[in-house]
């Protein structure tokens, strides 16, 4: 919070982010009820989710681009109005046209673009905010991500007012109006960030050999950042966990229900106490930084996990509950404080790479061990999922015992 207040460039860009996070929230719950009702609503929600799906794929090379640009300002000002005019596409067609599959497709062309060039904005912009908030790295990540899970919690509760109230049409110039705002606010403190980009150095870009150079000698950095790769494949099994909680937990609900609510119920109560722990965690992170080592809050994680697995073999939710929230707690604390050790030893010229990198393992490595987890609990039943996350983490707990180099709270 003291960052918050402190900074002015900081704060501008995070109320942009809250306000755009949530005109787009409202805008895809309005998108997906309102294909839903029609007779090709199977491949509209499959558009829906490649459209998503497709630009974090694409991250590994938009943010290798972000790394030769030059007036990265502007040209991150530019892509907030292209966005302002992508989604102003949108809304004249949803209030001027009668909705079709046509409609399905330009709106998911739209989305695709805008979520790909909205990638390589927040990579062109990743040095210069790390140099904003270099004082306060850990804070000012830990406040960012709990207030953006908030909007998020707020634009999903008010989505589902707004579907009663508004029309489709409607919430699409809504989501224009907040892209507006964050653009216009970007102008507000344009100077202030163009005085960060004059610090930075950008490489010189000579062509599609230089290209895969960077790529490969981004890749090569990571590899050689031996504690970090541990630590992407210790939080890609935690992530993995938490991710394949809700989907195991309702097979467990349906033979051991809880306290006698329905499936869906124990299940929305899952949803919220984690999305609340990882809130609190955040919030609290700047101030917990200073208390606990990044080791000790990763062993914490794991026993968390632990209780997780002791709750599928026991057929106990509760147990379920309170390892989630625990695991929620400690994620909500540790990423902050991993992001800002990353960025304190990626360079500048490879920061984008090295990041999207990064993101694109975060998001392979936890989707394809919690599907593979899913189906050994559809499949083999919630013992043989158990079993399978007990040598999972056991393997979690041995690497963190063997890494030398994790630094201690002061160090962070």
């Amino acid at each position: 919070m003291h960052i918050f207040l402190k900074n002015r460039a900081f704060r501008q860009l995070t109320v942009n982010e809250w306000v755009s996070s949530f005109g787009d929230t409202i805008f895809y719950l309005a998108f997906i009820n309102y294909v839903s009702s029609y007779a090709f609503a199977p491949l509209a929600i499959f558009l829906i989710s490649l459209s998503e799906t497709i630009p974090q794929v694409l991250q590994l090379f938009t943010g290798v681009i972000a790394d030769f640009q030059k007036n990265r300002i502007s040209k991150y000002i530019s892509i907030l109005f292209i966005k302002v005019l992508l989604y102003s596409g949108v809304a004249l067609l949803l209030t001027s046209t009668d909705f079709s599959l046509f409609s399905v497709f330009f709106i998911c062309s739209m989305n695709l673009i805008s979520d790909t060039i909205g990638f390589l904005a927040g990579y062109m912009l990743t040095p210069i905010y790390i140099r904003l908030i270099n004082d306060d790295m850990t804070e000012a990540m830990g406040f960012r991500q709990s207030t953006s899970s908030i909007v998020r919690l707020i634009g999903n509760l008010s989505g589902g007012v707004f579907l009663g109230l508004l029309s489709i049409s409607t919430l699409a110039f809504v989501n224009v109006l907040t892209f507006l705002f964050a653009f216009l606010g970007s102008l507000l403190i344009r100077n202030r960030l163009k005085k960060e980009e004059e610090k930075i150095e950008v490489l010189p870009y000579v062509g599609m050999s230089s290209f895969f150079q960077h790529l490969k000698e981004s890749m090569k950095l990571l590899m050689t950042m031996e504690d970090v790769m541990v630590l992407l494949w210790i939080l890609s099994i935690s992530q993995a966990v938490l991710m394949m909680v809700e989907p195991v937990s309702a097979i467990l609900l349906i033979k051991h229900p809880f306290m006698g609510l329905s499936t869906g119920q124990s299940l929305a109560i899952l949803i919220m106490i984690s999305l609340l722990h990882v809130i609190l965690g955040g919030l609290l992170s700047g101030f917990l930084s200073k208390k606990i080592s990044i080791r000790l809050n990763i062993y914490w994680s794991l026993l968390m996990e632990f209780l997780i697995v002791i709750g599928f073999l026991r057929g106990s939710f509760l147990l379920i509950l309170l390892g989630s929230a625990g695991d929620a707690l400690s994620a909500g604390v540790l990423s902050p404080r991993l992001q800002a050790m990353i960025f304190g030893i990626i360079p500048e010229e490879l920061m984008g790479s090295v990041q999207s990198s990064i993101n694109v393992i975060n998001l392979l490595i936890p989707a394809v061990l919690s599907l593979a987890l899913v189906f050994l609990a559809t499949s083999a039943g919630l013992e043989v999922v158990a079993y399978a996350l007990i040598i999972l983490l056991l393997i979690a707990v041995y690497l963190v015992h063997q890494m030398k180099n994790l630094p201690n709270q002061e160090e962070v």
